[in-house]
């Protein structure tokens, strides 16, 4: 019998992250979503992003914004420099427990000196998981612990984008450790060289989201972790839809270890009940027979610490017998049939994180959702009250169903394992099924009755903000769909929120047969802005070369000058021919002009369309740009550049 090898799975894998500018758009009120799709624009890498004064880094579950930002405070303090990886939640408590990297002593030693140093604080949806009030108290500790050291530290936060309230939380961070240039001193004689500087200040607060993961980083990733016939993998990879299931390190993981005991891939279900089957055993094939677990009762125990520590709201674990620093669920209440050796086997299993100070926590969010949603299951198939379950998700207030905000991310899982939950969440709450789970593996059926009711909740103003994450909808909206997307886009032609929820449909789900009713929003003039900017996204995911080059010769026609944006978008999927070079050519001479201290894309897809062009098509298209950069006089571009394109 042929022995599998077994993944080896680093701790850190260096694969170079970068991050993407989060464009600034007027943003209101809380209830409006920060978009993180459809980003372009400029890279940042590491190196960049370690001279921003302030920084929030807003990315989905399981992108690796903790091991980022760990290990870039651990990259720091190997160089000799101050720098310091807090976990928020435990901040406002006990501050001392916050310190994961460095401890609170350093940190203050660090206070007497006049370094620069780097604060590294992990997150923001941790912070409030207890109460919503709990992330405002950590930070007033923050800034408590700062006192008058802000100017020359330089602070990244973490969120989960959907967690991230983009006006109280921002003012909040402005409030409490804001940055402030300080005052220049003249250098003197006595002034140590080696002493770090302060950051020098462009934005105050900047905005990021860590990249995708590219072909290239997969590779890495895969070679680190061992992974066995790496091109088998990549050809399955690249037959399921390789960029949905690659995007994050820890789809990756369960990717990887699906890949070596079935060599093949299955659904979003499959992958995380192989993912929570694997973790739950020891590699160690030695160790695995001193310490034995039986694998279904150890199932069913990560179940109940599932649901213990959702229900409690507290995410840390006691192991037993360890010196404790922090407070955390003692595991022998949760399961006091157990003994305690079997309890600390339990826990060192790769289900859940290494041992910190005494206490253990599960190794990712999706996995412990998952878990309590299968706690849940259990409970009402074995006759519990389901009315007092029901009570516990679902609540009403003003005559309007809410879900528990504690529980809300169990429920994308539980609809998969109990009918008449999913019914009651089709009904009142269908925009859930669109922000996790696995919306894939629903019947068309569901799917689409959840689509009518979330565009009639859309368009009542019932939905908060846009329900989900792009990854989410591109399971939801399958080919199977087109017909019930192409009827709400009629139903739905005069409500600009329903509408832009709609195009991402197209977009993600590569909705062909939608294409005409996408043309005719793009042709009229009803639509602008970010209707527009979603169409011309959806358009160029399901158009044929054709259809895009005569929709893009009527906008040229047609418009008193294009929109910037727009225009970027286009050009990221414009052929790099001759045709299309042209027709840039005088999109780039009617463009708007670009307001100043503003960013946006067309720069960077411009220089992207440039690089990826023949070189027979250069010199025709430098001939373009010298003349758009002559100034209006006709001055040479040595003498005087034209002041709208001078951005060229």
């Amino acid at each position: 019998m042929l022995k599998m090898a077994q993944l080896r799975i680093p701790e850190y894998v260096d694969l170079e992250r970068t991050f993407k500018v989060l464009p600034d758009r007027e943003i209101s009120d809380d209830s409006q979503r920060i978009e993180l799709a459809s980003v372009s624009g400029k890279s940042l890498a590491w190196n960049e992003l370690l001279t921003k004064p302030r920084v929030v880094i807003l990315s989905e579950a399981g992108s690796g914004k903790t091991k980022e930002i760990r290990q870039a405070a651990r990259r720091l303090r190997s160089e000799g420099r101050p720098a310091f990886f807090l976990r928020l939640e435990n901040m406002s408590s006990n501050p001392e427990d916050a310190f994961d990297e460095g401890t609170l002593e350093e940190f203050q030693e660090w206070r007497r000196t006049g370094e620069c140093a780097w604060l590294f604080l992990d997150s923001v949806d941790e912070a409030r998981l207890h109460s919503p009030k709990d992330f405002e108290k950590a930070i007033r500790a923050v800034k408590r612990q700062l006192g008058d050291a802000g100017p020359r530290t330089h602070i990244i936060l973490t969120s989960r984008a959907s967690e991230w309230r983009p006006v109280s939380d921002l003012h909040l961070c402005e409030t409490h450790i804001p940055f402030h240039q300080p005052q220049i001193q003249a250098a003197s004689d006595s002034q140590d060289p080696n002493v770090s500087t302060a950051p020098e200040c462009d934005v105050n607060f900047q905005f990021v989201t860590l990249e995708d993961l590219s072909r290239a980083q997969v590779m890495t990733f895969a070679k680190a972790c061992a992974l066995e016939d790496l091109d088998g993998f990549l050809r399955a990879l690249d037959h399921v839809g390789g960029a949905t299931h690659h995007s994050r390190p820890a789809d990756l993981l369960e990717l990887f270890e699906l890949w070596r005991s079935q060599r093949r891939f299955g659904s979003r279900h499959e992958l995380i009940q192989a993912s929570i089957k694997g973790r739950l055993r020891e590699h160690d094939l030695d160790r695995e027979q001193v310490r034995l677990l039986d694998r279904d009762r150890a199932h069913q125990a990560a179940k109940t610490l599932a649901a213990a520590t959702t229900l409690s709201r507290c995410q840390e674990i006691l192991v037993p017998d360890s010196v404790r620093h922090r407070n955390g669920i003692a595991i022998e209440d949760v399961l006091p049939d157990w003994n305690g050796p079997d309890r600390t086997t339990l826990l060192s299993r790769p289900l859940f994180d290494e041992e910190t100070y005494g206490t253990v926590r599960f190794h990712h969010r999706s996995a412990r959702e998952y878990l309590a949603a299968e706690w849940f299951a259990d409970l009402l198939n074995k006759g519990s009250s389901r009315r007092s379950v029901n009570a516990l998700f679902f609540r009403e207030q003003y005559g309007h169903p809410i879900v528990a905000p504690v529980l809300r991310p169990i429920l994308p899982w539980l609809v998969h394992l109990d009918g008449r939950i999913c019914r009651a969440v089709q009904e009142h709450v269908p925009e859930i099924l669109l922000e996790g789970g696995d919306p894939a593996s629903l019947p068309v059926e569901t799917r689409r009755v959840a689509l009518e009711r979330i565009c009639e909740r859309i368009a009542d103003g019932d939905c908060e903000k846009w329900p989900g994450t792009l990854d989410h909808v591109a399971g939801f909206a399958r080919e199977d769909l087109t017909e019930s997307v192409r009827s709400a886009l009629a139903r739905h032609s005069g409500c600009g929120p329903v509408l832009e929820f709609l195009l991402q449909l197209v977009w993600k789900g590569r909705l062909v047969g939608t294409w005409e009713d996408v043309a005719k929003i793009l042709r009229s003039d009803l639509y602008r802005g970010e209707i527009g900017r979603w169409g011309w996204i959806a358009a160029s995911a399901i158009g044929s070369k054709a259809q895009l080059q005569e929709l893009r010769e009527w906008y040229l026609e047609t418009a008193d000058e294009v929109d910037r944006e727009i225009l970027s978008t286009l050009i990221e999927g414009l052929p790099s021919d001759e045709d299309e070079s042209r027709w840039l050519q005088s999109a780039l001479a009617r463009s708007a002009e670009k307001k100043p201290h503003s960013y946006d894309s067309l720069e960077h897809e411009l220089t992207e369309f440039v690089e990826r062009l023949d070189a027979v098509h250069l010199p025709a298209l430098l001939v373009v740009f010298d003349g758009l950069m002559r100034s209006e006089s006709g001055a040479s571009v040595q003498e005087e550049l034209s002041h709208r394109h001078l951005w060229l």
